[in-house]
């Protein structure tokens, strides 16, 4: 059985899979983590620390606590947005200037044979085995087909009308377990 697609890959398609990437990075979850909740933590000892000295007045007391709980649920909200902009940027920056952009985003065809998988664009034409992907993903938008932990060659599904064929000859070859987590 042999399944080709040809499809584009443009910029929105390509900020969209290293949107994914990010949320899914365990690394960068942990990030977020630790940075959206440590400056409310450091508002909270600096009130415990106010309560704690001898000069303790309540109406100051009253505003600072004000102060910081609005501070601190301004950057709880914003933070993950803020940071997540910050790390897309520098992605689009680095990886679409004009020499980059030929090589991640442009035409490709993608031939599933039982064999292999051939990929070719306008500069690369590859193949690689099955055993070559560590696992596939999707969401609504996307088939992604992982062959690392951070590449993954991403099928949209609107523009690939037998993405379903192919998400089960995958399952076929990977089995039901290979989605990665």
């Amino acid at each position: 059985m042999e399944i080709k697609i040809t499809y584009t890959i443009d910029e929105h398609d390509y900020m969209y899979f290293q949107r994914y990437a990010l949320y899914r990075s365990k690394a960068y979850r942990k990030q977020r983590t630790i940075i959206k909740y440590l400056l409310p933590c450091i508002c909270i000892l600096a009130l415990i620390f106010i309560l704690l000295t001898k000069e303790f007045k309540l109406p100051p007391f009253i505003f600072l606590l004000v102060a910081f709980s609005a501070v601190s649920i301004y950057w709880v909200k914003r933070m993950p947005k803020l940071s997540e902009k910050k790390i897309l940027d520098s992605i689009h920056k680095k990886n679409l200037s004009t020499d980059a952009k030929t090589s991640v985003m442009g035409e490709r065809t993608l031939t599933f044979t039982d064999d292999k998988i051939y990929i070719l664009t306008k500069e690369i034409e590859s193949k690689m085995n099955w055993s070559a992907l560590i696992g596939f993903e999707e969401d609504d938008k996307f088939l992604f087909l992982f062959v690392s932990s951070t590449s993954a060659h991403a099928i949209p599904k609107q523009k690939v009308p037998q993405w379903e064929a192919i998400k089960q000859m995958i399952e076929t070859k990977l089995g039901e377990s290979s989605k990665v987590k």
